[in-house]
């Protein structure tokens, strides 16, 4: 007796869809931004991120105030707070997290990390 093929083309199926989602995976990969050689600002450089991306900013003065836009995204400095720093010009909140819904949408949360910035009513680290 012939074994039953029907399993065989299902199984095949599976395999075929499964490499399909890999590969739609890998197109979308994580990616590093730069800033200022490959965005401008830092606000530029967030709003090309995508979920997962990294912004990585040189060292220098940034006189602006910036806003993740609820995207899960790493902003950090290459040199750490000593050099790199975000001076919002006493303007308001200097770093938000607007439109965030980061428990439902997404495993990662944002990050900031190695930055010293100015607020309207002094510094951080």
């Amino acid at each position: 007796m012939m074994p039953d093929p029907s399993p065989c083309p299902a199984r095949k199926l599976f395999v075929c869809l499964l490499a399909l989602s890999f590969g739609a995976s890998s197109a979308t990969a994580q990616q590093t931004i730069y800033v200022p050689a490959s965005q401008p600002t830092i606000q530029a450089a967030i709003n090309a991120a995508v979920n997962g991306d990294t912004v990585l900013v040189a060292p220098g003065i940034y006189p602006e105030n910036i806003d993740f836009n609820g995207k899960a995204i790493m902003v950090t400095s290459s040199d750490g707070s000593a050099s790199t720093i975000i001076d919002g010009g006493q303007n308001g909140v200097v770093v938000s997290f607007t439109h965030a819904d980061f428990q439902s949408r997404w495993a990662r949360e944002p990050i900031i990390r190695g930055w010293k910035y100015y607020t309207s009513v002094g510094q951080s680290d």
